[in-house]
């Protein structure tokens, strides 16, 4: 797994990056003027990055942005000189969809196989940023309840005004509002999750463990939230950085196994790339891990 910047030479900067940076410009000043507040499960100073406009602005167009819109900015992208590993840029213009998929997948493999057959589930997406995740959990119909949780309020007040229609089509987004609003979003620790948040039928974590710094606590929980025969969905570029977690506390694949085994068998793995545009000449091009564990 891998994380690289990537340069894209756009001939063009659209009406909406120029109304972006007029509004990152406006979020740097306020935030450095409110300061970071202490965090439980996060860094102080990573904690900032993901409170800021533009983290929040980058994760929008991560979730909802139309992939036209992205494609579009990536046509004079020289990927093919530029990434190694047969990975094609354009593969990784649906990664929360195809995140959700796997859990979906892992949900109708449990389903066929017992006698409840065809019976809607629930889930819990841990991380979910500004909600595209959740939304794609809940389009796929497999879901009556859908809860995201993430520690930002940014971002989670960024997936509320997406179900409230806030992202449409007019600026390139692909919001869902319906199956947004089958979601409920809620400001959370994925190291201390309330004790009251229930149990899932599937839980998926995305882009999130090596953005906690206590990765092992969330791991452990995850058996207490993961109905026994439901689905637990791990995705991540294991990409560390001491700014969130200490350097005593990452972990490797098989660490992560060996910490949910024996309450999970691992049943599914497979590589996911993503996209994440900073701006109309840089993206942000990682390929996560994906593990599917099955809690026993």
């Amino acid at each position: 797994a891998f994380i690289a910047g990537v340069a894209c030479a756009a001939a063009v900067v659209s009406a909406r990056d120029r109304r972006r940076g007029a509004r990152e410009s406006r979020g740097t000043r306020a935030d450095s003027a409110r300061g970071a507040s202490p965090a439980a499960s996060t860094t102080r100073t990573g904690q900032a990055l993901y409170d800021s406009a533009k983290a929040v602005d980058e994760y929008v167009t991560f979730h909802y942005s139309a992939r036209s819109t992205i494609a579009g900015a990536l046509r004079t992208f020289p990927y093919e000189d530029m990434v190694r590993g047969g990975v094609d840029v354009r593969s990784a213009l649906g990664f929360v969809e195809a995140c959700a998929r796997v859990a979906v997948e892992a949900m109708e493999a449990r389903l066929a196989s017992s006698a409840s057959a065809g019976t809607l589930t629930s889930a819990l997406d841990v991380g979910c940023a500004v909600g595209g995740t959740s939304a794609a959990l809940a389009k796929q119909g497999r879901f009556t309840r859908v809860v995201g949780v993430d520690y930002s309020r940014a971002f989670v007040d960024a997936a509320k005004r997406a179900q409230s229609g806030a992202f449409d089509a007019r600026d390139g987004y692909e919001a869902d509002a319906d199956a947004l609003s089958r979601c409920v979003f809620e400001r959370g620790d994925a190291c201390a999750l309330r004790k009251d948040i229930g149990i899932f039928d599937a839980v998926i974590a995305a882009n999130l463990l090596c953005r906690l710094p206590d990765p092992e606590a969330f791991l452990r929980a995850c058996v207490n939230i993961t109905n026994v025969g439901g689905a637990l969905v791990l995705a991540s570029p294991y990409s560390w950085l001491e700014e969130w977690t200490p350097r005593d506390r990452w972990l490797d694949f098989p660490a992560v196994r060996a910490i949910l085994e024996p309450a999970f068998v691992l049943e599914r793995e497979c590589d996911l790339p993503f996209i994440i545009r900073e701006h109309a000449r840089k993206f942000q091009l990682g390929v996560s891990h994906v593990a599917v564990f099955r809690r026993v």
